[in-house]
C-alpha cells in the first residue's frame, strides 16, 4: 500500500500526470480502505488539473471536465476534507476555463 502510494507519486513528481492519475486510482481500487484514499483523490484532482493546464487548448475542455468530475468524487467522499480550499481554487479555475473554451467554440460555430 505504501510502495503503491508512493509510486503513484512518483508518476506525479516527474509530471506524468496521467500515470499517476491511473496508479493513485489503482490504489484506490487495490485497498479500498487504505490511510491514503482522501490524499490521493485530492492527487488525481491535482493532477487532472495539471495535465489540463498543461494541455493544448484544443484538448482542454474535456480534460478540465475532468477536474470537475475529480473534485466532485473527492468532495463527496470526504466533504470536510484537508484539502478543500486547494481543491475549490482547482474547480473555480477549471470551471471559468470550460465557460472560456466553450465561449470560443461557439464563436467559431456561428463563422
Amino acid at each position: 500500500e505504501v510502495k503503491a502510494f508512493g509510486s503513484a507519486m512518483m508518476y506525479f513528481n516527474i509530471r506524468d500526470y496521467m500515470a499517476a492519475v491511473r496508479s493513485f486510482q489503482n490504489v484506490i481500487r487495490d485497498y479500498p480502505d487504505t490511510q491514503f484514499r482522501e490524499e490521493a483523490m485530492f492527487y488525481i484532482l491535482r493532477s487532472h488539473f495539471l495535465f489540463a493546464e498543461n494541455s493544448i487548448e484544443a484538448r482542454q475542455l474535456e480534460r478540465y471536465q475532468n477536474v470537475v468530475d475529480a473534485h466532485r468524487r473527492l468532495v463527496n467522499r470526504f466533504p470536510e476534507t484537508e484539502f478543500l480550499a486547494q481543491a475549490d481554487r482547482m474547480l473555480r479555475t477549471a470551471t471559468d476555463e470550460i465557460s472560456r473554451l466553450e465561449e470560443i467554440a461557439a464563436a467559431q460555430n456561428n463563422n
